[in-house]
């Protein structure tokens, strides 16, 4: 590489000072990947992470014995999660949805008769390394006296506190009470819960006269409705906006319908299939913000949030998310990255389909094909930030001097090589700036 002239610093020196504002901005981390659940069946996939580095997921093996759960530790590995006996002549399809800090799982076991296709059992369940699997299988009474009959559903989620969202209830220590919603001066007991954090806040969907609504519930404030920009009367159109989870700050990340129109009234027109576009949203302050797709794509859905508002999720063309899907992940500014394009010589091979969650490490989880084409859950750890040239973590005004220093001496430096053409030279400025200034 030739050293950049005294003159050409100088300039850079100054350009990059010009456009570089007094803010820290996140640079682009590149992920070392590894398959926490390669040995377990003939597929897998994770759905969630928590601070520890410990994921919960899905792997199957054959029809016969249909989906299963997992937990993998980092130290001891993964291990299998077992459900109730399954009744001869049915199958199970087992899911897990979240894991808290605590290794608590949660999620939902499912067996149906094959000859019917009927659920013969769905229950959501609990467990741990130390206490194994608890399903919720008994009535329980509400606190106005209201009996809950067989609890028939699935956990989605779980908080810090050990607090269990089922699809419909709050649980805890073992005990559901009912969530009712007023929308419409009407009481609401048709509604989808989605996501609970450690304030005890919850997302999810509420069915009303007016249409599926969105909504944020506090413990203390009670319902917030999530709106949109746009307003559509005389049509109901389901999953219009959908939570998909929510962090301690109370923004909320999910997917949302957005109407591209024109829209028909008219009786008997059925709704043309590209009336809206599936696209990926966050949610904070009354304030919802379209979250775009990636160049050349025009779906996207956004599965999860840290609390450094870093969110992840995919993007597709297709409405039914498939083989074409990319992960990517957005940063605090909501700039969209496809986390295949960050990824060391770990991940040569792989094509990440959906990032599914991220934890406040920067640690990502979700699905992918692995270089034998195999579908598998995938973890992804940072391994260092690019343009961060002086290495402290963040990209700032500290590491112009170090890039310039890098320019200069000619040596190489692999968070310097912003373009990541192996070399760091003159085309690596524009990105480098790029990254500064939040682009």
């Amino acid at each position: 590489m030739r050293p950049i002239t005294a003159n050409l610093r100088f300039f850079l020196l100054i350009f990059a000072i010009a456009i570089t504002t007094s803010q820290t901005t996140v640079g682009q981390n590149l992920y070392s990947l590894t398959a926490p659940a390669d040995s377990l069946g003939t597929q897998s996939a994770a759905s969630g992470i928590n601070n520890l580095g410990q994921i919960t997921g899905l792997f199957f093996s054959s029809p016969e014995s249909g989906v299963e759960v997992f937990f993998w530790d980092p130290e001891s590995g993964a291990s299998v999660i077992s459900g109730p006996e399954v009744l001869t002549g049915s199958v199970s399809d087992n899911y897990s949805a979240a894991i808290n800090d605590s290794g608590l799982v949660v999620g939902s076991f499912r067996h149906f008769d094959l000859s019917t296709g009927v659920d013969t059992f769905l229950r959501p369940f609990t467990w741990t390394s130390e206490t194994g699997t608890d399903i919720f299988t008994n009535s329980h009474v509400s606190q106005d006296g209201r009996v809950l009959a067989q609890v028939f559903g699935s956990a989605v989620d779980v908080n810090n506190s050990g607090t269990v969202l089922s699809s419909g209830s709050l649980w805890l220590d073992g005990v559901a009470g009912l969530f009712d919603l007023i929308v419409d001066d009407q009481s609401q007991s048709t509604h989808a819960l989605s996501a609970i954090n450690d304030l005890g806040q919850v997302v999810g969907q509420a069915l009303s006269q007016s249409g599926t609504n969105a909504f944020i519930w506090d413990p203390t404030s009670g319902v917030e409705f999530i709106e949109t920009p746009f307003s559509i009367t005389q049509v109901v159109i389901d999953d219009l906006v959908a939570p998909r989870q929510l962090n301690n700050k109370g923004q909320v990340v999910g997917l949302w319908c957005r109407y591209v129109g024109p829209l028909d009234l008219s009786p008997d027109v059925p709704l043309p299939d590209d009336l809206f576009e599936r696209t990926a949203f966050s949610w904070s302050d009354g304030q919802i913000t379209d979250l775009g797709a990636l160049p050349g794509l025009s779906h996207s859905d956004a599965k999860a949030i840290n609390e450094d508002s870093i969110k992840v999720g995919l993007s597709s063309n297709g409405i039914n998310f498939s083989a074409d899907s990319r992960a990517v992940i957005w940063d605090s500014k909501n700039i969209i990255m496809d986390l295949n394009n960050l990824l060391d010589e770990t991940g040569d091979g792989w094509t990440l389909l959906e990032a599914s969650d991220i934890n406040d490490a920067g640690q990502i989880v979700g699905l992918g094909i692995n270089p034998a084409g195999v579908r598998r859950a995938f973890l992804l750890t940072p391994a260092l930030v690019v343009g961060d040239c002086n290495q402290d973590g963040d990209v700032d005004f500290a590491d112009i001097a170090s890039f310039i220093n890098i320019l200069s001496t000619g040596r190489f430096l692999q968070q310097a090589d912003c373009n990541r053409d192996g070399d760091v030279n003159f085309a690596d400025i524009r990105t480098f700036i790029n990254i500064l200034s939040g682009v």
